[in-house]
């Protein structure tokens, strides 16, 4: 059991290691930040930006690593 949580957790590290995952959360947090501060949205809708941009991150950052 301690196996599988040891590469769990390198694989969490190397997948939060990537530089453009990085940024791509980054980005959705501001994009949700706005929309919740500047434009005053409904919860709901700042929370769908918030699941929507990190889904959409993950997956930039997967088909973007498979490129290389």
């Amino acid at each position: 059991m301690r196996g599988a949580f040891k590469t769990l957790g390198h694989g969490v590290g190397r997948v939060f290691a990537d530089r453009l995952l990085q940024l791509l959360l980054l980005g959705t947090i501001c994009a949700a930040f706005i929309f919740a501060v500047v434009l005053r949205a409904d919860a709901s809708i700042v929370f769908g930006v918030l699941v929507v941009g990190c889904v959409t991150a993950f997956v930039e950052s997967a088909h973007h690593g498979r490129k290389k």
